[in-house]
């Protein structure tokens, strides 16, 4: 499999196209609740191409980054689960996000807007809730 993807090169985009290898680090919300006292319960995955985690983040709306607890995976090569308390948000439609960087530096990029396929699509999922 090969996916392709522009980068800026001064006023043109350049179209590289490269194999697909090992996943990306990346994570994604799945669930969210309401906490005692109003706040929200987040919960979700993170995946890496075995390199251990570092941390994962997640935000409400476009507020700051919060860290959350990472369970311990059974493999190096296992989802990790996380779960990270946010403060009560307003009734109504917020989002919220998920980061992960594992211990090399590698993070989840904030889109990938010039990427022409799926493949290898780590960018950060913003997932729609209402409160």
């Amino acid at each position: 499999y090969v996916t392709i993807m522009g980068r800026p090169n001064a006023d043109k985009t350049e179209w590289v196209e490269t194999s697909v290898t090992k996943i990306r680090t990346k994570s994604m919300i799945a669930r969210v609740t309401r906490a005692a006292g109003g706040g929200l319960s987040v919960f979700g995955v993170a995946v890496t191409d075995g390199t251990p985690l570092k941390s994962v983040e997640v935000q409400l709306d476009e507020g700051p980054w919060v860290a959350a607890k990472l369970d311990k995976p059974a493999t190096p090569y296992a989802w990790t689960w996380f779960r990270a308390e946010l403060p009560a948000a307003a009734a109504g439609p917020h989002t919220v996000a998920s980061k992960a960087t594992d211990t090399l530096g590698r993070t989840q990029p904030a889109n990938l807007d010039l990427k022409k396929t799926n493949w290898e699509n780590n960018a950060i999922w913003r997932r729609a809730i209402q409160v």
